[in-house]
C-alpha cells in the first residue's frame, strides 16, 4: 500500500473523466461510453493529492518528481487545446495522465452513488 493509502485509508472514488466536464465528453463518446463507467477508488490523500497544483519535489530513490497542475486543471487545459479531440485521444489522454499522477495501476469500475444521496 502507498504511504498515503496507510496515512487516509479511506476510500473515495475519483473520476477519470471529469464530472464538470461531462457534456463534452458525452458529445465525443456518444452513446458508447458513459463517465461514471470509469472511475478508480483512491485513499482520501491521494485523491486530494491529484486534485492539487504541485511543484515537484524529490522522490523517496532521489530523482526529481513532476511538476503537476491539479487533474481537472490539466483536462481542462488539454481540451481546451484539443476541442474536436476524437475518442482514441481523449482516452490516450486519459492513460497518459494516470500514469503521470501514479494511478495507472488503479482499478476501473463503475461509479457507485454514495448511500444517503
Amino acid at each position: 500500500m502507498r504511504e498515503q493509502g496507510r496515512a487516509y485509508p479511506r476510500a473515495e472514488q475519483h473520476h477519470v473523466f471529469p464530472q464538470a466536464l461531462r457534456r463534452w465528453f458525452a458529445a465525443r463518446f456518444g452513446a458508447g461510453h458513459d463517465i461514471d463507467e470509469y472511475t478508480v477508488l483512491l485513499s482520501w490523500g491521494e485523491h486530494n493529492a491529484i486534485h492539487t497544483s504541485a511543484r515537484g519535489g524529490t522522490a523517496p530513490g532521489g530523482g526529481p518528481e513532476a511538476d503537476l497542475v491539479g487533474w481537472n486543471d490539466a483536462w481542462d487545459t488539454w481540451v481546451a487545446g484539443h476541442p474536436d479531440a476524437t475518442e482514441q485521444a481523449i482516452f490516450e489522454q486519459a492513460g497518459q495522465m494516470m500514469d503521470r499522477y501514479g494511478i495507472s495501476r488503479a482499478v476501473i469500475e463503475r461509479y457507485r452513488t454514495p448511500p444517503g444521496t
